[in-house]
């Protein structure tokens, strides 16, 4: 009995011992899915395999579940699409790993210290050696640049930069050597001999200056040049304000001869003989600070008017001495009008000490009601005590003439005690 392949029921779940009918050379066979499998396996292991790869030659690959022939070239774009579309390394490490072929045959991974390492030390021989690079041909200038290691940290550095770091170290190692107390012939000097570095000793100095220098000079002259290696006696030092008198060019004077000159030419100076007057001048002391300068008499009397004079006599003139008791009064006026009233006893007006030698001072009774008065009491007074007001209008002029005599009695109509 024959049954329509068509007409059987599907199997759901292939396990390989289900049975297949073919023909082997027309006689009626069974055989398993596992046995084709196996077949289909064999005949693809079977095939020739191929000694060079193309762009043109195709791998078959599975396309959602359909078998489909792709060109090489696809599948090693797509690969490297792949690699390419990763996401970029931020800060790589030691520990990172990168793709290499070992020997050019091998395919294995490195990682970046590895790599790092091979580099510094492939490379460092080459860095280091500098016998073979361009030299230039030319002067090194201070724009060039020289490669140093800042702590471990390669860097660029220009010549003048290294120049400047030399000298100042140089002058820090000099700066810091003990001085020479006595000198001696054999002491070494650093020296240029038309351009070339060389020392020489104090006494080849001695012996190349010697018909120069031989210590037979004139004592009290100043050593000069006559041409460019001879040297002779020049001017002569004044040592006294007499070698003045003579007024010579070829005489330098000391700073104390100079300054007793000045002395002289003050005291033997002839007097003016005459009035002073306002466009004579004299020397002063600018500021005190040694600037000198001159001035005129007119200037001086204008100072004194306005400075000296003033202090004296105060610009104003005028206050008052209110009623009631007046302690610690400091005169700063010229006149002072006393007031008093009522019958507690007098008025004291306790007069302190001037402020300026000469200052002047009036005091008097403007106003008086009662059987009360006013009684000035100076601080300082050699030849009394008190001045005392018994009635309106009584005056009393004053001047301080130091703490010595005190305030001295110019007027007054009151009663001096």
């Amino acid at each position: 009995m024959s049954i329509k392949i068509s007409a059987m029921p599907a199997d759901a779940s292939l396990g390989g011992s289900e049975m297949i009918p073919v023909s082997d050379a027309g006689v009626a066979k069974r055989i398993t899915p596992t046995q084709l499998s196996a077949y289909t396996v064999d005949q693809i292991e079977a095939i020739t395999a191929g000694t060079a790869v193309t762009g043109a030659d195709g791998v078959l690959i599975l396309q959602s579940g359909a078998l489909k022939p792709v060109d090489i070239d696809l599948v090693c774009q797509h690969a490297i699409d792949t690699v390419w579309g990763k996401a970029a390394e931020a800060s790589p490490d030691n520990a990172d790993v990168m793709a290499m072929k070992d020997g050019g045959t091998t395919e294995k991974t490195i990682t970046l210290a590895v790599l790092a390492e091979y580099v510094r030390s492939t490379i460092q021989a080459a860095i280091l050696a500098v016998h073979d690079l361009d030299d230039g041909s030319g002067a090194l200038a201070s724009g060039d640049y020289l490669l140093v290691t800042q702590g471990t940290t390669a860097k660029q550095i220009k010549v003048s930069n290294l120049t400047t770091l030399i000298f100042d170290g140089l002058a820090a190692i000099v700066a810091a050597y003990d001085a020479v107390v006595t000198t001696a012939d054999a002491d070494i000097l650093y020296c240029l001999q038309g351009g070339v570095a060389k020392k020489m000793t104090l006494a080849q100095i001695i012996s190349h200056y010697g018909s120069a220098i031989d210590g037979s000079g004139t004592a009290a002259y100043i050593a000069t040049w006559t041409d460019s290696d001879t040297l002779q006696a020049g001017f002569s030092v004044a040592l006294s304000a007499a070698g003045f008198s003579a007024g010579l060019d070829t005489e330098i004077p000391t700073a104390k001869t100079v300054r007793d000159e000045m002395n002289e030419i003050i005291n033997d100076a002839t007097d003016i003989g005459a009035a002073l007057a306002d466009a004579d001048t004299f020397l002063v002391d600018d500021g005190g600070a040694g600037t000198q300068k001159k001035s005129t008499v007119a200037r001086l009397t204008t100072y004194v008017a306005a400075g000296v004079i003033s202090q004296i006599i105060p610009a104003e003139v005028d206050g008052t001495l209110a009623t009631g008791a007046n302690a610690d009064f400091a005169p700063t006026k010229l006149v002072y009008n006393k007031t008093c009233s009522g019958s507690d006893g007098d008025d004291v007006i306790d007069l302190h000490d001037g402020a300026q030698l000469g200052q002047i001072v009036t005091v008097y009774l403007g106003t008086k009601s009662g059987s009360d008065g006013a009684v000035i009491t100076p601080v300082t007074a050699v030849s009394y005590s008190t001045i005392t007001f018994d009635a309106a209008n009584e005056i009393a002029t004053l001047q301080w003439q130091g703490a010595t005599v005190g305030w001295a009695v110019l007027y007054t109509n009151g009663t001096v005690a």
